[in-house]
């Protein structure tokens, strides 16, 4: 079993590092430096989330990638992000 974080708020996130003995994920997150929203994680989770030995795993869903339509090219951003 491994836990996933995509879903719990930041609050929730900082939790997890706190207690976290093995990797964790984010299954399916983007980064919210590229798009302010909640559901996006921010550079210092990603990088716990590396440190912990997990991995994270893009969300392409439009509205998680950019404000109005988004394009494969904003997908691109978060992965080279």
């Amino acid at each position: 079993m491994i836990l996933d974080v995509s879903h719990l708020s930041d609050h929730g996130l900082d939790h997890v590092r706190t207690i976290a003995r093995r990797p964790y994920i984010a299954s399916h997150s983007s980064c919210r430096a590229l798009r302010d929203h909640p559901r996006n994680l921010t550079d210092d989770a990603i990088a716990a989330i590396a440190r912990s030995g997990g991995f994270v795993a893009l969300n392409a869903y439009g509205g998680f990638l950019a404000t109005g339509t988004p394009t494969v090219d904003d997908f691109i951003a978060h992965v080279e992000h």
